[in-house]
This record gives C-alpha cells, sequence and structure tokens, in this order.
C-alpha cells in the first residue's frame, strides 16, 4: 500500500509551478507516495523523467471525494503553490507520522508559537489520514471558493487525534493577500465566513480555533477594491450583518469584536472606494466663550489649500459675542454651519451633534482657541486617501499665548511612538503603545464612517471626555497610520477648561472609569490589562497631584469608592495586586489601607494635611 498520496490541483496552479514542485517531489529521500494531478492533460508534463511520471496519476475532476476514491495512500498531503523546504521534508514528516497514528499532521510555517490549528488554510501544509479525511469532503471541489475555510470547518468539528509541528513542509507561507477582482467574489468570501461562523463545533477539548480564526483573519489586497453599485454595497453590508449577529449570540464579546472589526474595516474600504463625496473633511468646532479666539481658529481653516469642506460650529450656549462672530463669518463664506444646541453639554455633547450633520468623507476635531497650519488638510487628506486610513495621527505644537511663542511639549510630540511612522497599520501591531498616544481629538483624522459604524460618543459634561472616545475609537481601527509631521496648534492660556484645577477636575474619575469599560466592553480588558491598570492608577495619582488643596479630600474621597469598585464589582483586585508597577502599587495600597484623608497623605506623602 502507497503510504502517502499527494494531491496537487490544478485550479490553484500554473504548469510552471507544478512542474517546480514536482521537480522537489522528485528530490525526496522517501519515495513511498504518489501524485493526483486534477489535470485533463498530461502533454504539459512530457519533459519530466520517468521516475517521477511514473508516481503521477492524472484525473479529469476537482471533487476532492473523487481524487480520494482514486488515491491509494494511507495518509493524504495536499499540495499547492510551492515546493517542498529540502530533500528531506517527507522522510521528517514520515518518521512523525510512524510514530503515533494521528488523523492530522499540520506543518506550522507561520512565524507564531500559537499552538492552534489554522482554521482558515489548514487544507494546504497538513497531512490527513485518509479514512478520517474522506468522509469530511463530500460535496467539496476544488473550484470552491475561499474552500479552505469550508473543508477546516467541517474537519475541525470532528478531529480528535492531531499533531502540530513547527517543521516547515514548503519553501514558503501558502497565504497571500486576497485580491478581489469583482463583487461576486466578494460576496463568496463572506459566505464562507457565515460558514465558518454558523457551522462550527469542535469536538477538541481546549479549542482556541474560533479565537485564532477571529483574530488572524486573512489579509485583504485594498488597494485593489472593486466597483460597486449602491445595491450591491448594501447586500454586502447585509451579509456582514448577518456574520456580527451569529458572532453575537453565539460567542464570546472577543471573538466578537475581532469579527466585528476586521468587517466594518472591510466594508469601510469598499464604501468609501465606491461613494463619491462632495464634501472631503467635516471640521467640528464646539464652542463656549471663545469671542477673543474663535477669529483665529476660523480664518485658518477658511485659508486651507483644501476647498471642498464644510466648518461645524457648535455652540455650548455662550453667553459672549462668540455667535455673533461665528454668524459673520457664516455671511462671508457658506461653508460654514451654525448650530447651537438647547441644553448645556460640554465640548463632547457639541461634538456628538456635530457629528450628525456632518457630510464629509472624514472628520477633523478642532477646538475653538486652536488653528491649524494652511497646508494641513490638504496633506493629511491626500495621505489618508492614499494610505486608505480609518484613523490619521499626526503631532501638534503648543502657542503659548502670554509669551507670544510656539513650543513643544513632549505629549504631543510622541517621540515613544515614533517607531510606527509612515507606517500602516492595526491595532494589534500596536498593542499597548496606545497607551503613549496623545488621547485629544484633534491631532487625528477619522473616517467618518468608521466613526458611525461603531456608534461611538463622547462622554457629555466631563473632562477629559476626549479619554474614553480615543480608547474606543482605536481599539476598534484596524488601519492607522502616524505622521511625524506638526499640523495643529493648540493655543495654551490660563483660563481655558484644561488649566482649571477647581472641582471641574473631580470629573477625571469617572472618565477613568468609562475607560475601563471601554475595554471589557469589546472583551479585551485580559490583553491590555497591565498597560491599562497601570495607566488607570497613574491617572489618579497625576490628577491628585495637581488639583487645588482645597479639593483634594474630595478627590481622596470619590477615588476610595470607585477603586473599591474596581476591587469589587469589576473584581479587579488580583490584577491590581499583581500587575501594578511599584509607585502605582503603592498609591492603590495606600488609597486601600488608609482609613481617611488625613492618614492617606501620611502614608503617601510622609507628612501631615
Amino acid at each position: 500500500m502507497t503510504y502517502i498520496s499527494i494531491i496537487i490541483s490544478k485550479s490553484n496552479q500554473d504548469n510552471d509551478q507544478i512542474i517546480e514542485t514536482l521537480k522537489s517531489l522528485e528530490s525526496q529521500t522517501f519515495t513511498d507516495y504518489e501524485i493526483i494531478i486534477t489535470n485533463k492533460s498530461s502533454e504539459n508534463f512530457k519533459t519530466l523523467n520517468s521516475t517521477i511520471k511514473n508516481k503521477i496519476i492524472f484525473t479529469n475532476t476537482n471533487k476532492i471525494s473523487e481524487n480520494l476514491e482514486k488515491s491509494k495512500g494511507e495518509y493524504i498531503l495536499f499540495l499547492n503553490e510551492y515546493p517542498l523546504q529540502s530533500t528531506n521534508t517527507l522522510k521528517t514528516f514520515y518518521d512523525i507520522l510512524k510514530q503515533e497514528k494521528l488523523e492530522l499532521l499540520h506543518s506550522k510555517n507561520e512565524n507564531t508559537q500559537n499552538n492552534t490549528l489554522p482554521l482558515k488554510n489548514l487544507l494546504y501544509n497538513t497531512f490527513y489520514n485518509k479514512e478520517f479525511i474522506k468522509n469530511r469532503t463530500c460535496n467539496l471541489s476544488f473550484d470552491t471558493p475561499f474552500l479552505s475555510f469550508y473543508f477546516g470547518t467541517n474537519v475541525l468539528m470532528n478531529l480528535e487525534n492531531y499533531k502540530i509541528t513547527y517543521e516547515h513542509l514548503t519553501k514558503k507561507s501558502n497565504e497571500q493577500p486576497i485580491t478581489f477582482n469583482n463583487i461576486q467574489e466578494i460576496n463568496d468570501f463572506l459566505k464562507s465566513i457565515r460558514y465558518v461562523l454558523s457551522h462550527y463545533k469542535s469536538n477538541l477539548k481546549e479549542d482556541e480555533t474560533i479565537y485564532d480564526f477571529s483574530k488572524n483573519m486573512p489579509e485583504i489586497n485594498y488597494k485593489n477594491i472593486p466597483s460597486a453599485k449602491e445595491n450591491e454595497i448594501q447586500k454586502i453590508r447585509s451579509e456582514i450583518q448577518k456574520i456580527t449577529e451569529i458572532t453575537s449570540n453565539k460567542y464570546n464579546k472577543t471573538i466578537h469584536y475581532y469579527i466585528s472589526k476586521y468587517l466594518r474595516t472591510f466594508y469601510d474600504l469598499i464604501y468609501n472606494s465606491n461613494t463619491q463625496f462632495d464634501i472631503l473633511v467635516s471640521i467640528i468646532i464646539p464652542t463656549y466663550n471663545v469671542e477673543e479666539y474663535i477669529d483665529d481658529c476660523l480664518t485658518s481653516l477658511l485659508e486651507q489649500k483644501l476647498e471642498n469642506i464644510e466648518i461645524i460650529c457648535i455652540d455650548d450656549k455662550s453667553t459672549d459675542q462668540t455667535p455673533q462672530i461665528i454668524k459673520f463669518y457664516q455671511q462671508k463664506d457658506k461653508r460654514i454651519k451654525y448650530y447651537q444646541i438647547n441644553k448645556k453639554k460640554g465640548s463632547g455633547g457639541c461634538r456628538n451633534y456635530a457629528l450628525t450633520k456632518a457630510k464629509g468623507k472624514y472628520i477633523q476635531y478642532i477646538d475653538s482657541d486652536d488653528f491649524l497650519d494652511i497646508n494641513a488638510l490638504k496633506e493629511l487628506y491626500e495621505k489618508a486617501e492614499r494610505e486608505k486610513t480609518q484613523i490619521l495621527i499626526y503631532k501638534a505644537t503648543s502657542y503659548i499665548q502670554d509669551e507670544n511663542k510656539f513650543i513643544i511639549e513632549p505629549y504631543y510630540e510622541m517621540k515613544q511612538i515614533s517607531k510606527y511612522q509612515d507606517q500602516l497599520l492595526g491595532i494589534k501591531d500596536i498593542h499597548d503603545d496606545i497607551f503613549k498616544i496623545a488621547v485629544s481629538p484633534w491631532n487625528k483624522l477619522y473616517l467618518k464612517s468608521f466613526l458611525t459604524s461603531i456608534n461611538i460618543k463622547f462622554p457629555e459634561n466631563l473632562i477629559h471626555q476626549d479619554n474614553p472616545f480615543f480608547y474606543e475609537a482605536i481599539i476598534n481601527a484596524d488601519r492607522i497610520f502616524f505622521i511625524e509631521k506638526y499640523y495643529y496648534n493648540r493655543r495654551r492660556r490660563n483660563n481655558s477648561i484644561t488649566q482649571l484645577k477647581n472641582h471641574v477636575e473631580l470629573g477625571v474619575i469617572e472618565i477613568i472609569e468609562l475607560i475601563l469599560k471601554v475595554f471589557f466592553k469589546y472583551g479585551v480588558y485580559e490583553e491590555y490589562k497591565q498597560p491599562l491598570l497601570n495607566k488607570l492608577i497613574s491617572k489618579f495619582k497625576y490628577r491628585y497631584s495637581i488639583i487645588n488643596k482645597e479639593y483634594q479630600e474630595e478627590f481622596y474621597e470619590k477615588s476610595k469608592i470607585k477603586l473599591e469598585k474596581f476591587k469589587n464589582e469589576y473584581k479587579l483586585e488580583k490584577d491590581l495586586n499583581m500587575y501594578l508597577y511599584p509607585q502605582n502599587k503603592r498609591l492603590y495600597e495606600n488609597f486601600m489601607t488608609s482609613k481617611n484623608f488625613e492618614e492617606f497623605n501620611s502614608k503617601y506623602y510622609g507628612k501631615k494635611v
């Protein structure tokens, strides 16, 4: 009996590729194999020598089950695209197979130590026991669009005895970015994902396969998005909604998060590549009593080199001349839109309202006392279009009004993320470096469809409301780009809300919990818990240290209540004791063990208040 039957699908290779692969088989030290090629003609293989030709069987069918019926091997290897790693490759895998009776032996070619079977590309690089595999492939053909998804699902639902090895089978990885040539291919792709998620039910004792699948979805070539009509885009959206409903109902928050994020990005690219926008950038400005500065802000926007913009001013019930000044500019330039909200909501509420009015492809937030460089929007828009970004991050300078000079502050220079400059990245590439990015909404150009798809909102009537907004946006993005260039000028003035250290600063305590909630909401707390908890405790520490002394006791009392909530309601006691850095742990322990404000200060600062 032949030990290994190697099946090569003609639908996946051209003749030159097959011949190169066959030559690598011919050189093998292990020879107990046969080769089945799904090709109607053997004419193109006349140049091969008789040794390898005698091992080849040509078939007229692409049905996997029919090819398996023709095979004589105890094990089946589906081979695709690349020649074998070395002359001893088959011998190496034969030795492993002979040691124990396996249903499946998989060669892990990815650069990862993850010991999980890859559902998305399980077909190739894998040896299968013939008796096990032949009942799992009844209706599948090598011509099935995105065959590996259907194949892997059917196999893993019945698998019990398998092994993964890091011995390489072929010279290169089989996984390549997917290029879609038409809308039908996109629909086939989405249906295959839906099949996986709706049909998959593992028989493995400790299964991480779907988690691995959700976190490492196939890479897509976004430089080649096919044209689509409006009804076709709606059909794609409907299919995506079906998939996310399945993940929401069937899987945990983390898997739902990864699948939703991936499909959201996919839809963003299709929708925005096939939609014409009259307005390219919507600039959103919340205003409140800035009559001294709104002129500079609006002038810097009206002089922008990019002309197809709209400027949305949302006034938060100003009591000075701010509304009149905006209306004056509105008469001069119709690109300015003015709204005044009925109930005071703070800058966060103003931004939320403005987003519902925005018609631009991209969103640029700006504070009403700040201003942009004249080339900012043109260069940012062009970069976003070229890279197809969801979030484009850039640097800011600070204008010190009292001294009439510009300075560079480390927080907005973001030196720690300079290593990412001019790279298109996903959140998994940045990971805990997200805590080193300035959270301000205005040093970023956002894709509007991305923001609306996650239904993101700024907290209302709270200081530091940009924090939870930023973290919710960044962990949902898959196309992030960082430009090491200064476009935004932030005005530093003594009476700015960000300079106040009074009771308003107490709002940061609620903000800290809202940040934590974002990570729990999407099921990614476990992945970020060490940097996240240290970031949150650092915020308690820093804000306590700068608030006016008359409010410190109230800050302490409210912070202790919040930390008790972290400990008990969120069940974070173990993590807070395990993952905090020494300085932060000291602060946390002093909060928890102090009976009152005086004792806390005595312990933490070593002095009485």
